[in-house]
């Protein structure tokens, strides 16, 4: 694979990886540096996800679009920038099993046990 020494202008910073998750398994990474915006803080130098099963991800918002309309056991198809420490971004391509993605707020609509 060749460097790429272009300014990338779309795509969804991953900020950070859970451990465990699908995502950790395949080796995505996430941001090691803290910065600062007007919006708050940012962790930077992670990777940036560029498609999808070959469907280009303009956002983090289209990059959640995509994954939502998938199932857990799916196995998607990422293409990634990596920083490559020298002012340049190595392309990858991992695969990604994907799982139930877990529920941060219990829903009182929904039947227990």
């Amino acid at each position: 694979m060749s460097a790429l020494n272009l300014p990338v202008k779309s795509g969804a910073l991953v900020q950070s990886v859970q451990k465990g998750t699908p995502a950790e398994k395949a080796g995505i990474r996430g941001g090691r540096i803290s910065g600062s915006t007007e919006n708050g803080q940012l962790a930077v130098g992670g990777d940036i996800i560029t498609s999808i099963d070959g469907k280009t991800v303009a956002s983090s918002q289209q990059l959640a679009e995509y994954i939502g309309a998938k199932n857990a056991g799916d196995t998607i198809t990422v293409s990634l920038l990596r920083a490559n420490g020298h002012g340049g971004y190595e392309p990858k391509t991992v695969k990604v099993t994907l799982a139930a993605r877990p529920n941060s707020v219990p829903n009182p609509n929904t039947p227990q046990g």
